[in-house]
């Protein structure tokens, strides 16, 4: 494995292992034209239209066969054409969420920011049909997020349970989608500034005007996204939005990104995986953060930088770097999680979990 693959493998193992993975992983994310179309045998075709598919890159696959850059059976494109059929009825869905979203709230007079994919669609890419959607991402003053809760709990939406050990707001849903309610953009890290209320960019579902992050806090989300989430999360769809809101963002935007990052205490753990992905896209400018931001992340840092991707120490990790005002709590759902945890992950209770877990050290199932 050569040192772009070992990199590309940092951020999708999966991948890594089709032959041609580099080029592939560059051609959609980057975007680019080719004389000749590249080819993948059957086997390694199907696994990278199920890996595009996964990780939301069907409309970005689908642009490139239709540019004749990719190659792949007319059986698989017509499996792909499908997928996105499905993509865009559930993006018309929440939009008509995002809609109730806003009725509700402003009846409470709840100022709130639309985060992620719903505004990084609309306000970044030529068509929001480019940027996959799954939920709707909201931010709230952290005084406020019990009455918004309340809410939306009153117009129908439903709590989905203490269902995560470690948290930064609350999660609801109705038939009309899921709905994640934040406080501050990550669990580790901090909460944003008035700044960022008094700077939101305004965009439009419906002829409903929504309040946005500026672009460069956009940017800074979505590099943030991609390292405090990783690997929890889908960090591809993180790093597609970062190419494509850095096409158009300016030295001021980027200058936002940076100032982003630092007030949320991310920049240095950012930094780290951001000069990785700046390697394997051949694009200086996708490095983020400042690698002198200090040591407040340490823990972060140590965890991320692990060749083995040790998912406990990651979370062990995300804990410390959370406000101090709710490491207590987070302690103890690390310590004793809740039932309806223990009932996602299959377990009868506390000591039925320990005992796998004791029993999976020692090489059991």
């Amino acid at each position: 494995m050569d040192s772009r693959q070992r990199l590309l493998a940092f951020f999708s193992p999966e991948l890594a292992a089709v032959p041609g993975s580099v080029e592939l992983f560059q051609l959609l994310l980057a975007g680019g034209e080719r004389s000749e179309p590249l080819h993948l045998d059957a086997e390694s075709e199907s696994a990278f239209v199920e890996w595009a598919n996964q990780h939301r890159l069907t409309p970005q696959l689908l642009a490139a066969i239709d540019h004749g850059a990719i190659s792949v059976s007319s059986q698989l494109t017509e499996t792909a054409k499908g997928w996105s059929r499905e993509l865009a009825i559930s993006r018309l869905s929440l939009d008509r969420l995002l809609l109730v979203i806003a009725e509700t709230l402003s009846s409470h007079e709840i100022e709130f920011i639309v985060l992620k994919g719903v505004p990084t669609g609309r306000l970044d890419y030529s068509t929001p049909t480019q940027r996959v959607i799954s939920d709707v991402d909201i931010l709230v003053r952290r005084e406020h997020l019990d009455t918004t809760v309340e809410a939306l709990s009153g117009a129908g939406f439903a709590r989905t349970g203490d269902l995560v050990l470690l948290d930064k707001g609350e999660s609801l849903y109705s038939d009309l989608g899921a709905i994640d309610v934040h406080t501050r953009p990550h669990a580790a890290g901090g909460f944003l500034g008035e700044w960022w209320w008094d700077n939101a960019e305004e965009f439009v579902v419906a002829g409903q005007p929504f309040q946005a992050l500026p672009r460069g806090g956009r940017l800074g989300h979505a590099c943030s996204h991609l390292a405090v989430s990783y690997p929890n999360h889908r960090p591809i769809t993180s790093l597609l939005d970062i190419v494509t809101i850095s096409r158009s963002a300016s030295d001021q935007d980027r200058a936002v990104a940076n100032e982003f990052l630092a007030e949320i205490g991310v920049s240095d753990l950012t930094s780290r995986v951001m000069e990785r992905a700046a390697v394997l896209l051949d694009d200086p400018g996708l490095a983020f953060g400042s690698s002198r931001a200090g040591l407040s992340n340490w823990a972060l840092r140590r965890a991320y930088d692990r060749p083995d991707l040790d998912l406990r120490a990651v979370k062990l990790a995300k804990t410390i770097g959370m406000p101090w005002s709710e490491k207590p709590q987070a302690v103890r759902r690390l310590i004793a999680p809740p039932p309806e945890f223990l009932a996602l992950g299959g377990y009868s209770s506390r000591r039925d979990r320990l005992r796998s877990l004791l029993r999976r050290k020692k090489g059991g199932v």
